[in-house]
């Protein structure tokens, strides 16, 4: 029984690694948006560098 729930839950260290994985996910995703958001002329250069600044410092 403990052994099926251990493989359902994973170790705390595959834990650590998902969420490591997604926060990277969600950073390059959010900086391609914003580069996308740049490339459509939908903010400025200066825009973009301000919000890349805030988005790489808050990961």
């Amino acid at each position: 029984m403990f052994d099926n729930i251990k493989s359902q839950t994973g170790s705390p260290s595959d834990k650590v690694q998902s969420q490591a994985d997604s926060s990277t996910k969600s950073l390059t995703q959010k900086l391609q948006e914003l580069q996308t958001a740049l490339d459509n002329k939908l903010i400025t250069k200066e825009e973009y560098q301000v919000k890349r600044k805030e988005i790489i410092e808050k990961h």
